[in-house]
C-alpha cells in the first residue's frame, strides 16, 4: 500500500474540505417556492430539488405528469384541490406476491414513484383518480410507489379507482406499494378496485393507508370506504392490505403503531381456492420461513 507524501496531504486535505462544504450546501439550499401550476409542473424539470408550497392549486381538469421524485416536498400545509387528471408512470419497479413472484409494475399518484425522497405538510383535497390500466398497476394518493422514503403529517380526501387487466394490482390512500415510512397522516377516501379480466387469477391489494409492502405506520387516521371486485386472490386491510418483507431473505425490525381507523370493506372475490384475506388492520402478514 502506498504512503500519502507530506507534499500530496495539503491537496488531499483541501479536497476533502470542499467536498464537505459542497455536501453542507446542498443540504442548506433554500426550497423554490411553488406558487401556480405551471411552478408546481416545473418539478419534473428538476425531480431531485427541494419544494415547499406557497398557495393552494385547483388542479381541476389539469394534466399532471407521472413523476419519480428524488428530492424534499414540503406542502406547507397548503392544498393540492381537485386532482382528476394524473398520469400513470411509462417507468417500472419490481413489485412482489405473496409466493415470491415479481412483476414489473407501473404506478400512479401525485408522485408516480418516490424513492430516498420525503413528502410533508401537503393536503390532497378531493383527489378523483379513476383509471382503467391493462397491465400491472399501483395507486396510492401521496404515491403509487415509494422506497427508502417518508411521507409525514399529509392527509388525502377523495376516490381513488382502478379497473384492471393485470396480474398484480391494487389501490391504497396514501401509498400504493413500497417501503419507508408513513407518519401523522390522514386519509378520508374511496377505494374501488374492479378485475376486468374473468379469465386469469390475479393478486389483488387494498389498503387504506397502503396496499401491500413494508412500511413502518405511526399515528395515521383513517376513514375508509373499500370496494373490491377480483377474479383471483383478495388481500385487504384496513391500513395494509399485505405486510410482506422482500426480497427474499431480506429481514428487518419494522413497526405498525397508534393507528386509528373508522369504515369499511366489501369485496367480491370469484376464485373457487377462497382464500381472500381481509382485516381491520392488515390482510395478511406474510413472512417467509428460510431453511
Amino acid at each position: 500500500m502506498r504512503k500519502i507524501t507530506s507534499a500530496l496531504f495539503p491537496l488531499l486535505l483541501l479536497f476533502v474540505c470542499l467536498f464537505s462544504c459542497t455536501v453542507a450546501m446542498a443540504e442548506g439550499e433554500q426550497p423554490v417556492e411553488i406558487y401556480t401550476f405551471e411552478d408546481l409542473c416545473k418539478i419534473a424539470e428538476n425531480p431531485s430539488g427541494n419544494y415547499i408550497l406557497m398557495a393552494d392549486i385547483d388542479m381541476n381538469g389539469l394534466d399532471w405528469p407521472a413523476i419519480t421524485f428524488t428530492g424534499n416536498f414540503d406542502g406547507n400545509g397548503h392544498i393540492l384541490l381537485n386532482a382528476n387528471k394524473i398520469g400513470i408512470s411509462t417507468e417500472t419497479r419490481v413489485t412482489y406476491d405473496g409466493n415470491r413472484k415479481t412483476y414489473d409494475t407501473h404506478f400512479g399518484g401525485f408522485f408516480s414513484i418516490l424513492e430516498h425522497a420525503t413528502v410533508r405538510n401537503l393536503r390532497l383535497i378531493n383527489i378523483d383518480m379513476n383509471v382503467n390500466y391493462e397491465g400491472d398497476c399501483f395507486l396510492g394518493g401521496i404515491a403509487g410507489f415509494f422506497s427508502d422514503s417518508t411521507i409525514e403529517n399529509c392527509t388525502v380526501s377523495g376516490t381513488i379507482r382502478l379497473d384492471v387487466t393485470g396480474k398484480m394490482f391494487g389501490v391504497a390512500g396514501i401509498v400504493g406499494y413500497g417501503n419507508g415510512s408513513i407518519l401523522k397522516c390522514k386519509g378520508d377516501v374511496t377505494l374501488i378496485n374492479i378485475d376486468k379480466d374473468k379469465d386469469n387469477k390475479d393478486e389483488q391489494f387494498l389498503g387504506g393507508v397502503c396496499a401491500c409492502g413494508y412500511p413502518d405506520l405511526d399515528g395515521c387516521e383513517i376513514n375508509l370506504a373499500g370496494y373490491i371486485s377480483d377474479h383471483g386472490y383478495v388481500h385487504s386491510g384496513g391500513l395494509l392490505g399485505m405486510y410482506i418483507v422482500y426480497p427474499t431473505r431480506f429481514q428487518r425490525d419494522g413497526y405498525i403503531k397508534n393507528n386509528t381507523l373508522e369504515g369499511f370493506i366489501t369485496f367480491f372475490e370469484d376464485n373457487r381456492d377462497r382464500r381472500a384475506y381481509c382485516d381491520q388492520r392488515c390482510g395478511e402478514i406474510m413472512v417467509w420461513m428460510f431453511s
